[in-house]
């Protein structure tokens, strides 16, 4: 059936006009999906530090790799993790910005269009790969890991 609410590893989503709604703490916080939509995605192991970059191919940068940008800065905030800015690459589109690599010793987040939907581990980045549906599951999925929700 359509349940408008469920418990989920003690935790309870009630869905809204935006998705769902989960209680953490004090407040709520929302997802475009619920967890059971996620079950698919499966995450690497990554360990968050106090500082991390978000990443973007600036030749493939749209709205929608925008939104993915600000929705993974919220939850880092949220976290008490600073997100900072980055190209992934080199590049003309590239505004004033540090370009980071997997080679580093910087942790980054890297955000990919792709076809297929893939989050894999390279030395130190955390590749998000998908299309515009697929990188908003993905996103929504860390969090609710990142947040011990799941």
């Amino acid at each position: 059936g359509n349940l408008d609410s469920y418990t989920y590893n003690g935790y309870q989503y009630t869905r809204t006009d935006a998705g769902w709604s989960v209680k953490i703490d004090e407040g709520y916080i929302g997802f475009n999906y619920g967890p059971k939509e996620l079950e698919d995605i499966k995450l690497p192991s990554f360990n968050l530090p106090s500082k991390i970059y978000v990443a973007y191919d600036p030749d493939d940068k749209d709205q929608n790799i925008d939104f993915i940008i600000q929705k993974l800065n919220n939850i880092l905030l949220y976290k008490n993790i600073r997100p900072v800015a980055a190209c992934i690459k080199e590049s003309k589109s590239c505004p004033n910005i540090p370009v980071v690599n997997c080679s580093s010793g910087d942790k980054v987040i890297a955000i990919y269009n792709g076809d297929k939907a893939e989050v894999t581990v390279d030395n130190n980045c955390l590749n998000i790969k998908g299309s515009t549906l697929e990188l908003n599951r993905i996103t929504d999925k860390l969090a609710m890991h990142w947040l011990g929700l799941l």
